[in-house]
């Protein structure tokens, strides 16, 4: 049987000697007290969790506010980075699927078309359709009044602009939901390519399967930014082809026998999903390094240094091949 939840309100000066009774040095008490007037306590603990000693419920020795602080600032000025990265990486896979599939397929409307998906992409679709039919934007207003679908085009989507039109209102979680839902066996070119994977090769990964996992990456990470949630140690979608005897990178990470008792290295840790945008945003020629932003980062706020394993890095990982090629 549930609880009654009832923990009182705990106001901001009154926190102080509360985390002070647990054994964690505050340096500026005005400060502390000012961070937690900004910054909902709730909020914040989940940054001081790393140094607590969950059995005894007393912060570990050598703990302090100031450091809890800076693995929130790291964490808020990481996001910045990351979601304008994956901004820049989410135009282009948008701009990409559109003329791959355009060119191949003849038909601006492909989206629309049934058999250029495996599974039933109806629900898809139908979100996009509402989109479009609420959409006050100029351009949404002037296709309505003006045009309307080939005869090829089902009745129901008879309003439906090109897709290089309706791409402006698309959310990343539209995108990944249409690249999921291909029938890539509609995009043959002989017995041994495909256009799809020929586009996935063009971010980086080597066939569709492994760019729709990274898709999924970047999708988390991406809405983690947006929503200003935690994302330094978090664990995140597992990238697939990144790791493991058969892929082409070498990150470093040991096997699920190796890792039983491990944090760092596991396969759905933030590590991998920062290798995924360095990846991508590489292969697509973005001049931005998050590799380079990363390590800035880290000597900016140098308490970061000591928790990399809970994110997943392994030692020396800046150093590998595969962050340097």
């Amino acid at each position: 049987m549930k609880e009654l939840y009832n923990k009182p309100y705990t106001a901001p000066q009154d926190l102080i000697p509360y985390l002070e009774e647990k054994e964690l040095s505050i340096e500026d008490k005005g400060n502390a007290e000012k961070i937690l007037k900004n910054i909902n306590y709730y909020r914040f603990k989940v940054y001081l969790r790393p140094f607590l000693d969950i059995q005894s419920g007393k912060f570990k020795e050598g703990s302090s506010f100031e450091k809890a602080h800076q693995l929130y600032r790291f964490d808020d000025e990481l996001r910045d980075i990351l979601f304008s990265i994956i901004g820049r990486i989410e135009v282009k896979i948008r701009t990409r699927l559109d003329q791959t599939i355009t060119e191949h397929e003849g038909d601006a409307f492909w989206y629309l078309d049934s058999k250029n998906f495996s599974v039933n992409a109806k629900d898809h679709r139908a979100a996009l359709n509402t989109k479009f039919s609420e959409s006050k934007d100029d351009f949404a207003k002037h296709y309505k009044e003006r045009y309307k679908s080939p005869s090829s085009v089902s009745t129901f989507h008879q309003n439906m602009p090109p897709f290089w039109t309706m791409a402006e209102l698309t959310t990343f979680g539209d995108i990944v939901n249409l690249f999921k839902s291909l029938n890539k066996d509609s995009f043959a070119i002989d017995q041994y390519k495909n256009k799809l994977d020929i586009l996935a090769q063009e971010f980086g990964a080597s066939s569709l399967d492994i760019f729709n996992s990274w898709l999924d990456s970047l999708k988390e990470t991406r809405n983690r930014c947006a929503h200003h949630s935690r994302v330094w140690n978090r664990n995140c979608a597992e990238a697939k082809g990144i790791q493991g005897k058969k892929s082409r990178f070498n990150l470093n990470l040991p096997s699920e026998s190796q890792e039983a008792n491990l944090t760092s290295g596991r396969r759905n840790k933030f590590y991998s999903a920062l290798f995924v945008i360095y990846q991508v945003s590489k292969n697509l020629g973005i001049d931005r390094n998050i590799k380079d932003e990363f390590l800035e980062l880290l000597e900016k706020y140098p308490e970061l240094k000591n928790h990399m394993h809970s994110a997943g890095f392994p030692s020396d990982w800046q150093n590998l091949k595969a962050w340097n090629k």
